[in-house]
């Protein structure tokens, strides 16, 4: 199974998470009287069955069989920590100490969760009142404060121990400036093939890059290039459709003013950029916009998908207009092409995908929703009539209402209205134009970009492929005991699951 390595430290997860979330309700502190057998030497009730469950439940159309799932999870679970068992694995001092200080903030994490009374005021009340309602909760659920922390202390500390074990494993892993050069030499090739003439395959594997959640592609289709925005939407963004027209209020009407008389009176980008696109008052496409710091002045921890856009904006080519709204990669193509360029015929066999939001903030990617494919007209035969022109070809600039600014630097700015939902008004500029061809690397200088995207992502591939081969001999070699007959009939009657 491709993703059991990925849905085992969702496991994982799930004990770390257990200070947020009560995993077991009243009727599951039942459960946990209810053995369903063991695996190694760890062993397991009906309250940890629906504890797996209910993490997996959500992802049910990702699986042939949801019940297969949540059994093979409580092995991997308990093969690993048997494993964690044999090979005497244990927190030393320190460790101990940190968790009895995540413990605590885990715990009072929960606590500031609980809402207060809206009487009550004061920090120190607010929480006092929080602490009694928590407390309540405990207590409705089966828990006192000390079992609750106790049996959060014992799953952070499995966690802890099977992040360890995880360590032990990764450091088998040989990896080096060899395996870096290693992968680039045999993708190098594969890549060009793949991304040559490809622009949406490249599109998809940049995007990806530029989280930080995948390889660098090696090849570079030629016409790629990126743009950033300031996007002031409609007052009522989440609602326009076809038959729903977008709305201004008059203080966004005041904020498109004052953009406009910055753009007609003269400015330079850095200056736009710094005014406006970098101005959560103005921008409402926040993946541009720098978080602010917290309340104690330190800087807030960015996702490093969000931190991709802002660097770099988005991906464009002018075969990937159907990523995006209508109207915004026309924009995009004439500030890089000129005024003058017109749309590319559509290949045939070309379907582009639409790209999903950028996770730091779904309302900015300017995306288009997946539409039909349109079903051709039957057509007439063509005109013998050696005077038959082809129709004119449609003004685009009219079409999407395009108006043009220039920088006191010479920087182009577009303005185009799209007007679907999360769209408004938006004011682009062309940031990038990539090279094409394949890459380069210097296998000499870990700090160049391809090799260290290279380094962090093939190790981690090789410790995953490892780590999962490793997982598999464990569950081999670990005695599994699990009760399946009751487990399965569980599922199908009171779960509703084969």
């Amino acid at each position: 199974m491709k993703t059991k390595l990925i849905k085992f430290a969702a496991l994982a997860l799930a004990c770390i998470m257990f200070a947020g979330v009560f995993a077991c309700s009243a009727a599951q502190n039942d459960m946990s009287k209810i053995s369903i057998g063991s695996v190694g030497k760890v062993n397991f009730t009906l309250a940890d069955y629906m504890e797996s469950y209910n993490t997996y439940a959500p992802y049910v159309q990702y699986m042939s069989n949801l019940n297969e799932t949540v059994k093979n999870q409580l092995i991997n679970y308990g093969a690993t920590l048997t494993r964690c068992y044999d090979q005497g694995i244990k927190l030393d001092e320190a460790e101990e100490q940190q968790l009895k200080q995540d413990v605590e903030a885990e715990f009072k994490k929960a606590v500031e969760a609980m809402t207060a009374p809206s009487d009550v005021t004061g920090e120190d009340a607010i929480y006092a009142a929080k602490l009694e309602a928590f407390k309540k909760q405990m207590k409705d659920n089966g828990y006192t404060e000390a079992s609750y922390k106790s049996e959060l202390e014992d799953n952070l500390r499995k966690s802890k121990l099977m992040e360890k074990l995880r360590e032990q494993v990764n450091a088998e892993v040989e990896f080096g400036k060899e395996q870096v050069k290693t992968y680039f030499d045999e993708h190098l090739a594969t890549d060009e093939e793949k991304y040559k003439n490809d622009p949406n395959a490249f599109a998809t594997a940049y995007n990806s890059y530029i989280a930080d959640s995948g390889f660098i592609p090696l090849y570079t289709p030629e016409g790629m290039f990126t743009v950033k925005q300031l996007l002031v939407q409609y007052e009522n963004n989440e609602s326009v459709s076809a038959t729903v027209e977008g709305v201004f209020n008059d203080e966004l009407n005041k904020k498109l003013d004052e953009v406009r008389a910055a753009l007609d009176g003269g400015i330079s980008l850095d200056d736009f950029v710094k005014n406006f696109v970098s101005n959560k008052d103005y921008n409402n496409d926040t993946v541009f916009v720098p978080a602010e710091p917290n309340e104690d002045g330190t800087e807030v921890e960015e996702s490093a998908q969000t931190l991709g856009y802002r660097k770099h904006g988005y991906i464009m080519h002018e075969k990937l207009l159907s990523r995006y709204f209508d109207g915004f990669g026309v924009a995009a193509c004439m500030l890089k092409y000129g005024e003058d360029w017109t749309e590319p015929t559509p290949e045939p066999s070309a379907t582009p995908a639409p790209t999903a939001a950028p996770e730091g903030d779904a309302s900015a990617e300017p995306t288009a929703a997946p539409t039909e494919a349109p079903t051709a007209a039957p057509t007439e035969a063509p005109s013998a009539d050696p005077e038959a022109t082809e129709a004119p070809e449609e003004d685009l600039i009219e079409k999407y209402s395009i108006k043009f600014y220039e920088t006191t630097d010479g920087h182009k700015i577009a303005e185009v209205k799209t007007n679907v939902a999360r769209g408004g008004i938006h004011f682009m500029f062309l940031n990038e134009e990539l090279e094409s061809g394949a890459a380069t690397m210097d296998e000499n200088n870990e700090e160049d970009p391809v090799y260290a995207n290279i380094a962090k992502f093939y190790r981690q591939e090789l410790e995953n492929n490892h780590y999962t081969e490793s997982l598999k001999k464990w569950v081999e070699e670990t005695p599994v005991r699990l009760n399946n007959t009751y487990i399965d009939n569980f599922a199908r009657s009171y779960l509703g699951i084969n």
